[in-house]
């Protein structure tokens, strides 16, 4: 029985793994095509949009619990996607959370909870847009486009 626990522990905190990338994430190999239609499956939102603001939010203890951060949302494939949407992730490598940078353009696989807290992790299939391309050819056409911020337009 003392085995598999200690196996489950190793796997939660590799040795070898540097702080920043201190998740594990199982993932089937496909192509990233495959990845991103079964994504789309999973994830209850997903969309493209640039990070306007990212804000840690913390608990007692000044403790940085979850990171907050806003898009600007610019296409939209699944869930009740707005032109602005926030999504939280965890803090630090080993709860798995996503690094969000302000100004970057991201493709997003989130989950939405029943209280319409929307989050995303490190094993999402999230990623800076400039490295999703693969991921779009499988999501093929957006439900929903948005016009640049500044247009004050939207088309569907």
């Amino acid at each position: 029985m003392m085995r598999p626990l200690i196996l489950a522990i190793s796997l939660c905190f590799p040795s070898n793994a540097p702080s920043s990338s201190m998740c594990s994430c199982l993932i089937r190999p496909m192509s990233d095509s495959a990845r991103g239609i079964a994504e789309l499956r999973t994830a209850d939102i997903v969309f493209v949009g640039r990070v306007t603001s990212v804000v840690d939010t913390t608990q007692a203890g000044g403790v940085v619990h979850f990171r907050r951060a806003t898009f600007a949302v610019q296409l939209g494939w699944k869930g009740t996607v707005g032109n602005s949407i926030t999504v939280f992730t965890p803090t630090g490598g080993g709860a798995c959370g996503f690094e969000f940078a302000v100004g970057t353009q991201y493709l997003v696989f989130a989950m939405a909870e029943a209280n319409g807290v929307i989050h995303t992790r490190g094993c999402s299939a999230t990623q800076p847009l400039a490295t999703a391309r693969g991921y779009l050819v499988g999501l093929r056409e957006p439900r929903i486009r948005y016009a640049p911020a500044d247009s004050g337009s939207q088309s569907r």
